[in-house]
């Protein structure tokens, strides 16, 4: 679930219907409520997630490639290589052959960039997609590669600063092709069908892999035909002025006021219930085709997302609570542990290992990685880190002034441990330290006082940001700049 926070899933969300699947899979899962994400954004958190290793382990993030290496093995290659069938279904077009992310599945699908933005369309077949290493026919008559560019690098920004217009553009589109069909903001409708599809396909004595990336919880955020969850949203005039271009905010050309933060967190809640309906949807498929008792289910997200705490917004750039603590619960077979209590720190990175453990494949050397099921036992016997890695496309300088330059590209590092979490400036020097147990919202920097466990972990975050600064940068492939631009990361 691409940007869901932990904060908002489920108990922030206190108002409107139960959500039914959430609540039924928390009732056979484990939930893991101390869960951090490797980085703040998709494409090393992704990365993370698929090679049980950090991005400075890995080398997938902003200092140094954005691509990842293709001789690192992957949950997909290694399942793959012991006779499991394996997909992708992403909506995000990150998690593309772009980025190499979806090369080692066997069958990869993958969203465009303008799925983002006209929304709610009826469901066919996915913009990309590959069968065991060839484009499906489907794919012909596209727009020629350099429309799509030009559209992406022209029209991002424009819109991301009128999302309104997007609403409008939908609306108008579902009545042409689809008339009397309640039309709602959904982003790329073919990945339930597809996955089913799929599911179908794979013989039943066929152990699988299946991923699944759902976007809409990433900005923009757009109204549905339902009411918003606190209501803010639903002034057609506070909404039409609320931008969400992220270049605008990173810049400095556009700063939220309270009220649009309001807003902008009230549309983002509802698209969480979105992703609720659909996840139930797949859940559906796995109990129709008799495969739910005998499947490791895994929710989680690649970060969260800030509105207005700390006076940021979005993601990337920080390593704030609201942006780096997801959900993670793990339903295991047959509901096994269902109901434990985790004692400690979980990160994306031991989603690998737990899922090699349950398949009975031999695990890879992964240094900083623990076992899901282990940390139900027992609490991690080391810190769990996070990074910012600042301006990923070098371009964004020329947008953005010397001084708030300095304040905004940053690398960062984060470790949590017990009940403190620790940030280093690797950039410009200097700890922060906070006693999560009494002040979540991070307001008083406890550096001065910290604890003999926040002393043993600065030399770690240290070693970290040398590692990260001292990177080898590569050009950003045209395939992922294409991407960043169109959702306005440039």
């Amino acid at each position: 679930m691409d940007c869901v926070r932990a904060s908002d899933f489920p108990s922030g969300l206190t108002t409107g219907p139960p959500l039914r699947a959430f609540e039924r899979l928390r009732h056979e899962a484990v939930e893991f409520p101390l869960a951090v994400s490797p980085c703040t954004w998709t494409l090393p958190s992704h990365a993370s997630l698929f090679t049980g290793l950090y991005p400075w382990e890995h080398g997938t993030h902003g200092k140094a490639s954005l691509v990842l290496p293709p001789e690192l093995p992957t949950l997909a290659s290694m399942l793959g290589e012991a006779g499991y069938a394996t997909a992708s279904f992403s909506a995000n077009a990150l998690i593309g052959p772009a980025s190499g992310l979806s090369r080692a599945f066997q069958s990869a699908a993958w969203g465009g960039w303008w799925e983002g933005y006209l929304r709610g369309l009826p469901s066919g077949h996915p913009p990309g997609w590959r069968v065991q290493g060839v484009e499906r026919p489907e794919l012909r008559g596209r727009p020629p590669a350099g429309v799509w560019k030009g559209l992406a690098r022209n029209s991002s920004q424009f819109l991301l600063q009128r999302p309104w217009l997007l609403e409008k553009a939908g609306r108008l589109v579902n009545a042409v092709v689809a008339p009397g069909r309640a039309w709602e903001p959904v982003i790329s409708s073919w990945i339930e069908e597809s996955f089913e599809r799929w599911m179908r396909e794979v013989d039943g004595d066929r152990p699988f892999f299946g991923f699944v990336n759902l976007l809409e919880a990433h900005e923009p955020y757009l109204r549905g035909p339902e009411p918003s969850s606190e209501g803010a949203a639903d002034d057609g005039r506070i909404y039409r002025h609320t931008r969400q271009d992220r270049l605008g905010w990173v810049s400095g050309r556009w700063t939220p006021d309270a009220l649009q933060c309001q807003v902008l967190h009230s549309l983002y809640r509802s698209s969480i219930r979105r992703v609720e309906r659909r996840v139930d949807h797949i859940l559906e498929v796995l109990e129709r085709l008799g495969r739910w008792e005998n499947t490791l289910v895994v929710l989680t997200s690649d970060h969260g997302q800030a509105f207005g705490e700390h006076a940021a917004l979005f993601h990337m750039l920080r390593l704030d609570e609201p942006i780096t603590r997801i959900p993670l619960w793990v339903r295991w077979p047959r509901a096994e542990r269902a109901g434990s209590k985790p004692k400690g720190w979980a990160s994306l990175i031991d989603v690998v290992p737990t899922a090699l453990r349950v398949a009975k494949v031999p695990l890879p050397t992964l240094p900083s990685a623990c076992a899901l099921d282990e940390l139900v036992e027992q609490e991690r016997p080391s810190a769990v880190l996070s990074m910012s890695d600042g301006f990923v496309v070098s371009e964004l300088h020329t947008h953005v002034d010397p001084e708030r330059l300095r304040e905004q590209d940053r690398v960062l590092v984060s470790g949590w441990t017990g009940d403190w979490k620790v940030v280093h400036d690797a950039s410009r020097g200097g700890f922060r330290c906070f006693d999560l147990s009494k002040d979540l919202e991070e307001r008083e920097d406890r550096w001065s006082v910290r604890p003999p466990a926040v002393v043993a972990l600065a030399p770690t975050l240290e070693a970290v940001g040398r590692k990260l600064l001292a990177s080898a940068r590569t050009k950003v492939s045209p395939g992922v700049e294409e991407r960043l631009r169109a959702w306005g990361y440039a």
